[in-house]
């Protein structure tokens, strides 16, 4: 069985246990939310982040009867202000809850069991100021490769052990692709095609993205496979998966996190984390390419306005900018 598979499975379980531990119209809300589009990792936090919200609409006794749909007409907008600003967690968790309850209470007024949509008059404010794009310079890019080749007392990459090239393939992946960690460790031989320089990914929200491959991270692959085989011929072990642990086990997302920890968290002020290597890829793509569209395309995004989240305008790309017109006056 694939990773990717044992990971849907388990999804569906956690959903199975959800509706088994709530009231009986759950399991039509999550048919709603089945075909509106919406994946199944995204109704199993809806369905947790709801879990939570009856529990406490139950223990204020806001509505008469939980298991009645009708009795949340009793729901008033301060009421889910009131609930939101009780949660001790973070601003994504917080906003995940708020648009869990949002199509709640839109699937029952959809469907005529409450009058009207209370959520329709609650907006999330967020108090949290925009900071600053986190991302590698090049020159902080080559130190942490060169980091790993003195670390591992070797000229070159072709010379690295097998998880010395596994943990400087991913971070070069991650700079290169901008992949998320989630599907970084997901990904198996078959998605990769070496001949036409193509890897597909299943993104967020389950989107395959087929990516271009450039020559020089074709010949890393190559070579990290040769010594991934040998490794696993010599443990009589077989593995669907690109990427192992030293137990022969899958990667998981935080051993993910855990190589970025140790290799690129060396700059004093920045904390690189995986989704920085992501927002590396799109501050130094774009920067070198000027071309937001193209970024947008790597990075799988289908709206350039996310991907300029990502990317840094650099103070360079900004003094080209300033001077861009000059001929023309």
């Amino acid at each position: 069985m694939s990773i990717r598979v044992e990971k849907d499975r388990q999804i569906l379980v956690a959903i199975d246990n959800y509706l088994n531990s709530m009231p009986d119209y759950m399991e039509n809300f999550v048919n709603s939310l089945t075909s509106e589009g919406k994946t199944m990792l995204t109704i199993k936090m809806y369905l947790s982040a709801l879990k939570g919200f009856l529990r406490y609409v139950k223990k204020k006794r806001l509505v008469k009867d939980i298991k009645d749909m009708a009795s949340f007409n009793s729901i008033k907008p301060m009421h889910i202000n009131n609930y939101l600003a009780s949660k001790k967690c973070g601003e994504r968790t917080k906003a995940t809850s708020f648009f869990a309850i949002k199509s709640f209470f839109r699937f029952m007024a959809d469907n005529d069991y409450i009058e009207k949509n209370v959520c329709e008059k609650v907006v999330l404010k967020s108090v949290k100021p925009i900071a600053d794009i986190t991302y590698l310079t090049d020159e902080e890019v080559k130190t942490v490769f060169t980091g790993i080749l003195k670390d591992k007392n070797v000229m070159d990459y072709d010379h690295l052990d097998v998880f010395g090239m596994r943990d400087y393939l991913i971070i070069a992946l991650g700079i290169d692709t901008g992949i998320r960690k989630g599907s970084m460790t997901e990904i198996e031989l078959k998605d990769i095609d070496l001949q036409n320089g193509r890897l597909s990914l299943i993104q967020k929200g389950n989107k395959e993205l087929v990516l271009e491959l450039g020559e020089h991270i074709i010949e890393m692959i190559n070579k990290y496979l040769v010594k991934r085989q040998e490794y696993l011929d010599n443990h009589y072990t077989e593995l669907s998966v690109l990427f192992y642990s030293r137990r022969l086990q899958p990667l998981s997302q935080s051993t993910v996190t855990q190589i970025v920890d140790k290799w690129a968290n060396i700059f004093p002020g920045k904390h690189i984390t995986p989704h920085k290597l992501r927002s590396t890829c799109a501050t130094l793509l774009y920067g070198r390419t000027g071309d937001i569209y193209a970024t947008a395309d790597r990075l799988g995004h289908s709206n350039v306005n996310t991907t300029k989240r990502y990317a840094a305008i650099t103070d360079e790309k900004k003094k080209k900018t300033a001077t861009a017109l000059t001929d023309l006056y």
